[in-house]
């Protein structure tokens, strides 16, 4: 499981590291909602409402990893509790992310 570290980049931006926030989207409408590139790492996150994350909610952002290459990540944020494994090196994780507190 890979393990998520918000404050880590909460912590770049205050120290006003570059942090460049994009969306992505295909020709073929392949999308995701953020691209994060900091660090020389590209961070991908699909939003979805969902607190039964499926495969296919991570369809877009599994193309965006192909296409990214070996330093990009990705995560579905969603209404989990834990994190959960979703295949192609996806995982579903809190929206709140962990680290972070819900209220």
């Amino acid at each position: 499981m890979p393990r998520y570290r918000p404050r880590r980049l909460e912590a770049a931006l205050h120290r006003g590291e570059p942090v460049e926030f994009a969306h992505w989207r295909s020709a073929a409408g392949d999308e995701v909602d953020l691209v994060i590139e900091w660090n020389q790492r590209l961070f991908g996150v699909e939003v979805k409402s969902t607190s039964t994350p499926r495969p296919e909610h991570a369809a877009g952002l599994r193309r965006w990893l192909e296409l990214a290459g070996p330093r990009a990540r990705g995560v579905l944020a969603c209404l989990v509790d834990e994190p959960q494994a979703l295949g192609g090196g996806v995982h579903a994780v809190p929206w709140w992310l962990p680290g972070r507190s819900r209220s």
